[in-house]
């Protein structure tokens, strides 16, 4: 279909993003928590004023689309109050354009009926203009418009999207001609995810993938970067629907940072929302659960309340799988909701444009019967008693029977559920109390048994009358002191300041034991941020302090100790590895098994922190001898650390 320069740039378009190196993609999204859209270009085009012709309509839809970035509410204002000023003119172009972006508003917000309404007075303007750039704009509007519900709506949608982009691409509009071939590949990519088993379906994505590179083509030409990334976020989605996920998350991403740049809220959520059905379809849950949060913050952000009941819907379904059912039925609750309010605001604009179209309608006939303008006012009278009458019953009835049953349902739930709540409340409360008291007895017992230690490596210098080797040791015992006591009030602390922490300790004990060992801490590029990370304080310590004390002291050559963090599947690694002489050949010279006390201390931390966590992942900490030949090579000890429970906190999380 497509000329073959054009599958060209599909096949060079791919093989890009196959051959890109994978990098921790779903670091990538989260939403800060001081994100704001912003101000500034909404400001000059406020302060511009009305313009001159085709200016004036570019700055109202603008305008509108700015706002229904941020606030939905806003939007309708908006284009209500320019609506109301443009209609007391002559300026078709720009009626027509505030009709269309109050239309998209209304779609936005799920307000189908309404938004066809204005679609349609659109459509109307733009028959009168005889221009190419008007009939191209009428068959996109009437691809959405006017096959919804048909029993060919797929097809009916791409003839009139084929006609808009011929049109288009005849004037060489870049901007029209992407939204165009966009939302061909749209209408493909949904035939095929509506009805998995159509018979085509390999050849309806291939042609969906086409359009979606030649609309981010046209999108870049027209210099509309917030349109580039939602055609990047498409191809993902053909990518991942025809079964290549790692392509999919990477164009994903790539779509995401670009809406992030450009501040789109809806762009955002829509590449979370995205990256969520992956990961639901790998059985991810706990990320996919990520995700539709993330979405449902800036859904929450832009007020869109119908896509905030879909995503709550498709959070239960998550939660379901997951076996959550405490969480699925929040979830159920909040989806109930929103779809309330999305019935509400619908009534209410429909009756709103009920009374405008009325209104309208009354201004034309006055103008045209004049004559009879006496029995006009009176049949005017009786059709607005009449029709005020009947609206007020029917709203009243309907409001009060629906009131009443919802009433009376509500109550006996609502009863039931606050007894449950706030017996767990309760329980979770003294819980959590509990745990919090133990966990700062034993972090009370790290400090003691650390600093008993350095006072013994301090006499034991002193009695081998190595005093400059025991003042430099006392000068740096009290740095690592000070920061030992500062972290010890801390719940967790971040990366960096555990790797600090471990550096001081580490040169302490080679002061100790000199020329006995090396040590290298490394810090995997899957860490994007050590500043970022957090980790529970004097978690690492006692193993390497075991490693130095039961490993390293009785080997005869110079040892080794290395300490590696990670980030793997949400779950942040730290691996300490020696080559000493093992835990065996440690009991046989007559030391103790490597588990000391403050690894016993350590162990007792993990489990209450395991018990305080929210998320599924497990504390662990495995210990494996090392073997070279069948012999003892030294011991690895590796502590899991999991951070799913971060992913909760916006603007401090990720996955």
């Amino acid at each position: 279909m497509l000329n073959k320069s054009f599958l060209f740039l599909v096949f060079a378009h791919v093989s890009f993003i196959v051959t890109a190196q994978q990098t921790a993609l779903d670091k990538a999204f989260h939403v800060p928590a001081n994100f704001q859209q912003s101000p500034s270009q909404m400001d000059s085009l406020i302060a511009l004023g009305p313009q001159a012709g085709k200016a004036e309509y570019k700055r109202l839809y603008l305008i509108s689309r700015l706002y229904r970035e941020s606030d939905t509410d806003k939007a309708m204002e908006f284009t209500k109050s320019s609506i109301e000023q443009i209609e007391k003119g002559d300026d078709l172009y720009s009626l027509q354009t505030i009709y269309t972006a109050y239309g998209h508003t209304l779609q936005v917000q799920g307000n189908y009926p309404a938004a066809t309404r204005y679609f349609t007075k659109a459509l109307a303007i733009l028959e009168k203009q005889k221009d190419t750039l008007s009939m191209a704009y009428k068959y996109i509007l009437l691809a959405y418009t006017g096959t919804t519900g048909t029993s060919n709506e797929y097809e009916t949608k791409m003839a009139y999207l084929g006609k808009s982009f011929e049109l288009f691409k005849r004037i060489t509009d870049y901007e029209g001609i992407g939204g165009a071939t966009h939302g061909m590949a749209l209408d493909n990519y949904y035939k095929v995810e509506v009805h998995p088993s159509v018979t085509n379906r390999e050849m309806l994505l291939k042609e969906a993938l086409e359009y979606a590179i030649l609309a981010e083509k046209n999108f870049g030409l027209a210099n509309w970067k917030d349109r580039v990334a939602a055609t990047l976020v498409t191809q993902g989605q053909i990518h991942a629907l025809a079964g290549r996920l790692s392509i999919g998350r990477s164009l994903i991403q790539k779509g995401y940072l670009l809406h992030k740049k450009e501040k789109s809220n809806l762009g955002m959520q829509r590449c979370a929302w995205s990256m969520a059905k992956i990961l639901f379809a790998q059985q991810k849950y706990d990320s996919a659960i990520f995700f539709m949060q993330q979405s449902a913050i800036l859904l929450e952000k832009a007020n869109t309340n119908s896509d905030l009941a879909y995503n709550y819907d498709f959070q239960t379904l998550i939660f379901k799988a997951m076996k959550n059912y405490p969480e699925a039925l929040r979830t159920n609750e909040l989806a109930r909701g929103y779809y309330q309010k999305t019935f509400t605001v619908n009534r209410m604009s429909e009756v709103n444009d009920i009374k405008n179209s009325y209104e309208n309608q009354l201004k034309d006939s006055q103008i045209k019967e004049l004559e009879s303008e006496k029995l006009l006012q009176e049949n005017i009278a009786k059709q607005q008693a009449i029709i005020s009458i009947s609206v007020i019953v029917i709203l009243s009835v309907i409001i009060g029977l629906g009131g009443f049953a919802f009433y009376q349902r509500r109550k006996s739930v609502h009863q039931m559920k606050e007894n449950i709540k706030l017996g767990n409340l309760l329980q979770k409360n003294l819980e959590d109390k509990l745990q919090d008291t133990q966990l700062a007895a034993l972090k009370a017992q790290m400090n003691p048994h650390f600093v008993g230690n350095a006072i013994i490596a301090v006499q034991n210098l002193i009695l081998q009358e190595k005093k400059e080797d025991a003042l430099h040791y006392l000068n740096d015992f009290s740095k690592l002191t000070r920061h030992a006591l500062e972290n010890s009030k801390k719940e967790t602390i971040s990366l960096k300041e555990e790797v600090e922490f471990l550096e001081h300790y580490f040169h302490l004990e080679q002061l100790r034991y000199p020329n006995k060992f090396d040590f290298e801490i490394t810090i995997d590029q899957s860490i994007d941020d050590p500043g970022y990370e957090r980790i529970p304080p004097m978690m690492v310590q006692p193993f390497v302090e075991n490693a130095i004390k039961h490993g390293l002291h009785f080997k005869h050559d110079k040892g080794f100790v290395k300490v590696v963090f990670q980030l793997i599947d949400a779950n942040l690694r730290c691996t300490i590895e020696d080559n000493g002489v093992g835990r065996g050949a440690a009991a046989l010279l007559g030391q103790q098994q490597r588990t000391s006390h403050s690894t016993a201390i350590t162990d007792a931390r993990l489990e209450l922190l395991q018990q305080k966590a929210v998320h599924q992942n497990k504390y662990k900490i495995q210990i494996e001898d090392l073997f070279i030949e069948e012999k003892a090579a030294g011991t690895r000890v590796v502590i899991t650390i999991p951070t799913g429970e971060r992913s909760l906190v916006i603007g401090q999380g990720k996955i």
